[in-house]
């Protein structure tokens, strides 16, 4: 797995310089430690393996295909075999963890599940059993290293992305439910429907808030307020479309879900200080 692993990041030293990086025949994990010195430029790349991206910090721009999610700790974002994926913006002071999987060995124990073909959602919550599992992992390799041991920690592991992201989770009793975090779980909402119409009026609702008293909760839990939340997601997803693909501006605005191309257009020369079409015209990524 050692050639997938030079393949994270364009800025070969980078990786070795500051990884702790263990691995089997079936699994790789590389964990990178944070620096605020060292930055990472905007990449994106694909390989045959599955891969699951662990953020040990808040990452502002995670691409999977023409998806865009902004990484947060505590979180699994997966990535399909063979899809396009990487970051959008330059970086610093990243700290995650990246797996990378065998794709035959993936194949064969979702089948064995009984989940032949099955896809993995967008995101999903790290267990303790993978938190667990990943731990032992790592400890063997910097022990022992025997490689038997090795490869059934990693089935572990691998069982356990499987349980977690492919299978519906139990939900919690309706005492627990009710006691839950309502803000995080509208953060994942936003994050998941943030290209279909939403109104600030419709998400506080949902809270069970005053739509100034979600505003202001919001925005003291994670530093902006929903509106300012969709936005950025709208912008970095039409960022990636501008400058990945062919489709016109008026298509990608409606992909993104502004109301209108006029709406797109002043956001984007707001936040960037050009049009999109100068955007566009930037030194594009690989098409997707």
């Amino acid at each position: 797995m050692n050639p997938l692993f030079q393949a994270h990041c364009p800025q070969r030293g980078y990786l070795t310089k500051l990884c702790d990086h263990s691995y089997c025949s079936i699994l790789s994990v590389a964990e990178l430690r944070r620096s605020p010195d060292q930055v990472v430029a905007p990449f994106t790349h694909s390989h045959a393996a599955y891969e699951f991206l662990l953020p040990l910090a808040p990452m502002p721009i995670i691409l999977q295909g023409t998806d865009v999610y902004f990484g947060r700790p505590g979180m699994v974002y997966p990535v399909q075999s063979g899809v396009r994926h990487g970051q959008a913006l330059e970086q610093c002071d990243v700290a995650n963890i990246s797996l990378e999987v065998s794709p035959n060995f993936m194949v064969q124990r979702l089948r064995e599940k009984g989940l032949d073909g099955a896809q993995f959602g967008p995101m999903f919550a790290v267990s303790e059993r993978l938190r667990r599992f990943l731990r032992l992992f790592q400890e063997e390799f910097h022990g022992r290293r025997d490689e038997a041991d090795l490869r059934c920690l990693a089935a572990l592991v691998i069982s356990e992305l499987i349980e977690c992201g492919c299978r519906p989770q139990p939900r919690p009793a309706q005492a627990e439910e009710q006691s839950a975090d309502t803000l995080g779980a509208m953060e994942e909402f936003i994050y998941l429907h943030y290209t279909q119409p939403l109104a600030i009026d419709g998400l506080s609702a949902q809270c069970g808030m005053q739509r100034n008293h979600f505003i202001t909760a919001f925005k003291r839990r994670f530093g902006e307020t929903p509106y300012a939340r969709i936005v950025r997601l709208r912008l970095a997803k039409a960022k990636v479309l501008l400058r990945g693909t062919d489709d016109t501006v008026r298509h990608i605005s409606a992909l993104c879900g502004f109301p209108s191309s006029t709406a797109f257009a002043n956001a984007f020369r707001k936040d960037t200080g050009r049009t999109p079409g100068e955007f566009r015209d930037m030194q594009p990524y690989e098409r997707l």
